[in-house]
């Protein structure tokens, strides 16, 4: 796409917010499985009407930012929650929308189905009450890349339904209601659907231990085609100069609730096969823009854990780069079911994800990166990953341990790409663009 269609987002857009390296404002946590709501009849609550970009339906997913996240709590038992719960309706003008059931909750807002009067479905997302520690109220940064894509909307990225201002605000929780389609089920709801009729098949096929694991994949030309999608997505983004920062399989969505075939294979993975394999990115909560004049990004953390970029670990400023390694993880998922770097979470998380990349792609640490830790590094993150690198640092890298994942050669062009995305130094990461010019997508 001609850059001459992009605004100049320095002059009358939105830009990145000023962060210190002490602000504690995190992405949104996991999302939760699904409860009903009540029957009882409902009170309604007006809301003023806007047309302003919204997020993504939410769905359960992969590991979330917080590692000391309570996950031994029903988030349906919240008092957030259930004072939303306690609504039973609202109104956006004329339109009156029933509250159906709990759909999840994260750090910025609570989730639940919605259905108007015709019985159209919709997610409605009820932003939370800015804390008096944060600078940024919650969806200030997702409303703004939204209003972007309206402008310049793209077919692999998330568009608007409405949002609206609560007139009757339920306690912690500010007016702003967001309201989106409700797309297909994500990659990361299929590989999981897909996950339990392989052990259903295989326990048909004889397996009796009760520890059996499914291997489930997408076949290659499907793959290929999703991470064009993804890739073409993502550009954009970068054209816009936005930064996603929480690429994941649970965050891209097939575009309709589609079912899908699963060729089942005894000896290898089982493959899921769909006759539609469009798909939309969403979940622009975490976003952040471009510094102005191409000034340095202050270290945070940033990227579910899984997903999460090298340098972002270090504690060093990031850029594209980082949601370009993410993309790395995601396409690996398609091709392998699972996690690509499973970290462990706890107090000693972050060493034990530094480790495990440091593992699958069989590299040590560029000289490079540990200078740049010394020098730019966060003095609140990566400390300990950068008192375990110092006894390895080394300027040669290996991405040989990746192809022990590979199943047949025809994956060899697969393979290709995705060794040339996961490198450790994010100045040698290829670009969305240069990954758009890859064999194996060509």
């Amino acid at each position: 796409m001609a850059s001459g269609r992009y605004p100049n987002l320095e002059t009358g857009t939105p830009t990145s917010p000023t962060y210190s390296d002490l602000d504690e404002d995190r992405p949104e946590a996991p999302i939760r499985n699904t409860v009903p709501s009540s029957s009882a009849h409902p009170t309604l609550v007006n809301v003023a009407r806007y047309h302003s970009p919204t997020s993504p339906r939410y769905t359960p997913t992969s590991p979330g930012y917080s590692d000391d996240e309570d996950r031994s709590a029903s988030p349906r038992s919240s008092a957030d929650v259930q004072s939303i719960q306690k609504m039973k309706a609202f109104r956006i003008d004329k339109d009156e929308y029933v509250i159906n059931h709990f759909l999840g909750k994260g750090e910025y807002g609570v989730v639940f189905s919605v259905s108007n009067k015709n019985q159209e479905m919709f997610a409605a997302k009820f932003l939370k009450a800015l804390q008096p520690a944060s600078k940024i109220a919650p969806g200030e940064i997702e409303l703004k890349v939204y209003d972007l894509l309206r402008q310049l909307p793209h077919p692999q990225l998330l568009q608007l339904v409405s949002t609206g201002d609560l007139l009757s605000t339920p306690a912690g929780f500010s007016t702003r209601v967001i309201l989106t389609r409700v797309l297909g089920l994500s990659i990361w709801d299929t590989l999981n659907k897909a996950k339990e009729q392989d052990i259903q098949a295989r326990a048909r096929n004889g397996s009796t231990s009760s520890m059996t694991v499914p291997r489930v994949a997408f076949p290659l030309q499907s793959i290929k085609m999703m991470c064009q999608k993804i890739i073409n997505g993502m550009d954009h983004l970068e054209n816009l100069k936005v930064y996603h920062l929480d690429l994941k399989t649970a965050n891209i969505y097939f575009t309709e609730n589609e079912d899908f075939q699963l060729d089942f294979s005894d000896n290898s993975h089982s493959l899921i096969q769909l006759s539609d394999v469009t798909i939309q990115i969403g979940d622009f909560g975490v976003c952040r823009f471009h510094e102005v004049d191409g000034a340095a990004t202050v270290p945070r953390i940033v990227q579910t854990q899984f997903y999460r970029a090298p340098e972002i670990l270090l504690g060093l400023p990031y850029n594209t780069k980082a949601d370009v390694w993410s993309f790395g993880a995601v396409a690996a998922e398609l091709y392998t079911g699972d996690f690509l770097f499973p970290g462990a979470v706890g107090p000693d998380s972050e060493v034990s994800q530094f480790q495990k990349i440091l593992t699958v792609t069989s590299a040590r640490m560029p000289r490079e990166m540990m200078k740049k830790r010394e020098k730019y590094g966060s003095s609140r993150i990566g400390g300990n990953i950068h008192s375990y690198l110092k006894r390895s640092a080394s300027s040669s890298s290996s991405t040989q341990g990746l192809l022990q994942l590979k199943r047949s050669d025809e994956a060899k062009a697969f393979f290709s790409m995705l060794t040339s995305v996961l490198i450790l130094n994010p100045d040698s990461r290829p670009s969305f663009k240069k990954i758009k010019k890859n064999k194996f997508l060509v």
